[in-house]
């Protein structure tokens, strides 16, 4: 699964590209400008959470659920965060 699309990459790529071919900024300035970066992301971390939550639905182990909560209250902090709705 591809968290970019490529052509956003690649346009945004060249925007910040100098007539010398040097990027103008660190790429990951730079990559934080594709459209489809947040979109992506919030999709692949949607697929995550479904998925452990269907791992976890299948044990009832206690000792599971420490487990669980971190993971879930790393989601919760990056929601907050805005980095995923």
């Amino acid at each position: 699964m591809r968290l970019l699309s490529e052509d956003d990459v690649v346009k945004v790529i060249d925007q910040h590209t100098k007539e010398d071919g040097r990027l103008d900024d660190d790429i990951t300035c730079i990559l934080e400008e594709v459209p489809t970066a947040n979109i992506g992301l919030e999709k692949w971390l949607s697929q995550k959470i479904d998925d452990a939550q269907n791992e976890w639905d299948k044990y009832v182990v206690e000792e599971a659920i420490p487990e669980r909560n971190a993971y879930l209250n790393v989601l919760n902090y990056l929601i907050m965060k805005g980095v995923i709705e």
